[in-house]
């Protein structure tokens, strides 16, 4: 399966030989129903035979047991969730050096089928762990699954016809020969034969052998030989009253055949997975193709999943067109990588993000996801705001690690100021660097800004985790600036930010701006062997074209109804999404899909006009603009004005002011008009139709003030709550407290959200690290960063974690941030000395109260 994802074409012809009567019963529209493979509902794919790296193919009881039940977020098992399972080698050299599958250069031989039977029958592993996993899982579900049987099938390897020599298969001294087609199917034979005497030998009392997988993922239906061998091989395991299965890749040869060819069952590979060209559309034609042919879905997942917000996406286009088009419905099969497999890391991380594939998994299973539940992500870059100054500047590194096996290979000197973020857990875009290759114990990036700035005030760095392949987070981040690049002034530890799974930006955003021309970034190693680091974004704040930085946009993705457009299908203003005014992205070209265009045969009452829903009602609005262009070549012009309206009710408006447009550059002009604070949900612009066929329009901006003055954050009287707004802490909070208990200690109401961004839910137990934000009319008005004494882990609790970590940053071999760092300081002198790992270490074994002193 998924042949190294490029599925070698194999050309699985088929041969005469012996005769049977098909059973198929599928109906040649509609998806295939489980009542074909014995109620066969969820088929994972469960890879073995990982020779290069055994272990990658030999899965154990406990990592079949959250495959076989599902495990809620509680850890209850509440029901099964994959109720059969296909074993089938891993694309993989054999023993001999052959292959698995059908390689003419490198067919395997018989004893690579002896080891890869072995292997599949290994005690403890793969089959008879399996058979734990179903015995223990009925157990916890309870007496409704005592006669529960989980289904499974076995493979059927490809016997190559360029294997000569493939060994003595029925023991008459003579070695087979696959250019004899008697030969062929003596091995196809002894391999079903072998694996069915295999499995009654291990007494898996809690499985059911419902059939046997043609293992080639394409057929040569009109090759005549392997035809007949097709047959012969469906007529053998039929004859003794089991199924055959098949899944071949998208438009892999034959596909359309499948029922002719003698399969029970079908299920179809979208390949949108693996496919970096494939549109998103393949997805639904996949469904479409299948439907069509009575078959199945295979559902794709790959490791990828966990660093790339492209391929997160791609598995959620998965589950969210297959269950639209109702593919749910039918025979479902699962890809996921081998041992420990895409869906079992899933399960064990404590990552909503990644745990939420499992889950959403379970419902399609199921039957019980709701589209609606899909949710895409944005690839963040994090640096909205400000106007990014380090683009294409240089810098020297500490000399990074580059592997050829890999894609961080190529050091171009250009990783860190390219504009280009990270995306993937290997590629061009990160500097590797390794713990063997520090400047006296640290790694350093010196960036040349070019010119002095006046304003720096941000400061980021891309970083990724990766642990299983040895790539941490750094200790810390330090960023200094210096004007003549000689001295350096230290701006202070970066906090970390996880924006994305295993990606986090380390930042310092400054109130005060700094002027510096020289940046330079120490990192600390982390605790693994690599770091790997992308984009160094540093920028000043971004007074934004109609006010950004003064002013808070609120109507960025608000919805919105406007004068009918005019498109042109020649031109790129052809696409109308409806977000051209509301998406933060200002005009770049004269023609392009962020304009919207008037045209003066649509109007309204001899009129253009714009109505935005900011979905609530806002106070302090008090700026309103909309981005303009003027290409009279084109026919395209100005209005002569532009009048702004608000209204709470979207009945009645009241009049703001009007604004003649002005120009901002070449042939792009701003209609701004500021106001005392108005009141309003609804916005309403109206422009007059100008002196030409068109009035091109962009973005619509409606500002309140970051200024606005808000009610300051309280705390309810008796609660032990403090709050530093010199250094934004948030401290007196003990241990062992949930994010319900904390906001119930506020006055207003506020936002809890974990250290990796995500909200916390009521029951989370709040840890340095939390952050406590608080919104006043749709804006952030202050935030704090959680410390509670004694946690610098961030779990919430205090354990022996604790005590090394403070052991460590007095010892000076550990970097802590500032709430870490007040949170070590247990004796409160203002400093971390060995008094306060003593205190910590007395608190945790129970002879003394931190909290009591």
């Amino acid at each position: 399966m998924k042949k190294i994802i490029s599925v070698f074409l194999a050309s699985l012809v088929l041969m005469t030989g012996f005769i049977f009567e098909s059973s198929i019963t599928v109906s040649a529209a509609g998806y295939v129903k489980p009542d074909v493979l014995d109620g066969t509902d969820n088929l994972f794919l469960s890879y073995t035979f990982y020779w290069e790296s055994p272990l990658r193919g030999r899965r154990t009881k406990e990592g079949y047991l959250p495959l076989v039940g599902y495990h809620n977020t509680a850890g209850e098992v509440t029901d099964i969730f994959f109720d059969s399972y296909l074993f089938l080698p891993c694309v993989t050299t054999t023993p001999s050096g052959g292959r698995t599958y059908k390689d003419s250069n490198n067919p395997s031989n018989f004893s690579d089928w002896k080891a890869y039977v072995d292997d599949v029958f290994l005690d403890g592993y793969n089959v008879t762990a399996l058979n734990e996993a179903v015995g223990e899982i009925k157990a916890q579900l309870g007496e409704e699954y005592a006669d529960f049987k989980a289904n499974i099938f076995l493979s059927i390897l490809y016997p190559v016809m360029t294997q000569t020599n493939f060994g003595d298969v029925d023991g008459d001294g003579i070695t087979e020969n696959f250019n004899n087609q008697a030969d062929r199917r003596k091995a196809i034979k002894w391999l079903v034969d072998e694996q069915i005497s295999r499995l009654e030998q291990a007494n898996c009392e809690n499985l059911n052998l419902v059939g046997f997988y043609w293992f080639e993922e394409s057929i040569s239906y009109t090759n005549t030989t392997e035809k007949n061998l097709l047959d012969y091989m469906n007529g053998y395991v039929k004859g003794m009253d089991y199924k055959t299965i098949w899944i071949p890749y998208y438009s892999a040869t034959g596909y359309s055949q499948w029922e002719s060819l003698g399969f029970d069952a079908v299920c179809y590979q979208p390949n949108y997975m693996f496919n970096e060209s494939a549109p998103s559309s393949r997805v639904k034609t996949a469904c479409e193709r299948a439907y069509n042919l009575g078959m199945g879905i295979e559902i794709e997942i790959s490791g990828s999943v966990f660093s790339s917000v492209e391929y997160y996406n791609r598995y959620m286009q998965y589950l969210k067109v297959c269950t639209e088009e109702g593919a749910n419905q039918g025979i479902k099969m699962y890809y996921n990588d081998a041992v420990n497999g895409v869906y079992y890391d899933a399960y064990m991380s404590d990552n909503p993000l990644i745990r939420r594939i499992y889950d959403l998994t379970y419902k399609y299973a199921s039957q019980t996801l709701n589209p609606n539940e899909i949710v895409f992500l944005d690839d963040k870059t994090n640096n909205k705001g400000y106007e990014i100054v380090s683009l294409g500047c240089t810098y020297t590194t500490t000399q990074p690690f580059t592997n050829s096996s890999a894609g961080y290979a190529s050091v171009s000197g250009k990783e860190l100021t390219d504009g280009i973020f990270g995306s993937s857990a290997y590629d061009t875009e990160w500097i590797a660097f390794h713990n063997t290759l520090t400047q006296e114990g640290y790694y350093y990036i010196n960036l040349d800004l070019g010119s002095v700035y006046n304003d720096l005030s941000l400061f980021e760095l891309e970083l990724n985790e990766y642990i299983s392949a040895g790539i941490s987070l750094p200790g810390s981040v330090e960023y200094l600036v210096s004007q003549d690049g000689i001295s350096y002034q230290s701006l202070g530890m970066a906090s970390f930010e996880k924006y994305f799974i295993s990606f986090t930006l380390a930042s310092v955003k400054l109130e005060t701006p700094v002027t510096a021309r020289y940046v330079r970034v120490k990192i600390q190693p982390g605790s693994h062997n690599f770091v790997f680091a992308s984009e160094l974004s540093v920028g000043v704040r971004d007074q934004g074209r109609l006010g950004e930085g003064l002013f808070a946009n609120i109507a960025l993705d608000k919805n919105y109804i406007a004068t009918t457009p005019y498109t042109d299908s020649a031109l790129e203003y052809a696409l109308i999404s409806g977000k051209e005014l509301t998406d933060g992205v200002y005009a770049a070209s004269q023609f392009g899909t962020e304009w919207h265009a008037f045209h003066i045969s649509n109007t309204d009452e001899g009129k253009y006009t714009v109505t935005i829903d900011l979905g609530k009602v806002y106070s302090s609005i008090s700026r309103f603009g909309m981005e303009l262009s003027q290409i009279t070549s084109a026919s395209v012009g100005l209005p002569s004005k532009v009048q702004y309206y608000g209204s709470v009710d979207g009945t009645d408006y009241t009049y703001y002011g009007e604004v003649v447009p002005t120009l901002y550059n070449q042939y792009i002009y701003d209609a701004v008009l500021d106001t005392d604070y108005k009141t309003a949900r609804f916005i309403k612009a109206v422009l007059d139709t100008g002196s030409h066929n068109f009035v091109f329009a962009s973005e619509f901006f409606v500002g309140v003030p970051l200024a606005a003055i808000a009610p300051e954050l309280t705390v309810k009287a008796g609660a032990s709550l403090t709050l530093n707004k010199d250094n934004n802490l948030c401290g007196g909070l003990t241990v062992n407290n949930t994010a319900a208990a904390l906001r119930a200690m506020f006055t207003q109401a506020v936002i809890i959200t974990r250290a990796d961004g995500t909200n916390a839910a009521d029951d989370d137990t709040v840890g340095t690290g939390y952050t406590v934000s608080y919104y006043y009319s749709g804006l952030l008005a202050e935030q704090y960063t959680v410390s509670i004494l004694g946690d610098t882990s961030g779990d919430g609790k205090i354990t022996s974690v604790d005590y090394l970590i403070i052991k460590r940053a007095f010892l000076g071999t550990y970097a802590l941030d500032t709430a870490r760092t007040i949170a070590a300081d247990i004796n409160g002198d203002g400093i971390i000395t060995s008094s306060d790992y003593l205190r910590i270490k007395r608190h945790f074994f129970g002879t003394y109260n931190i909290y009591e002193q």
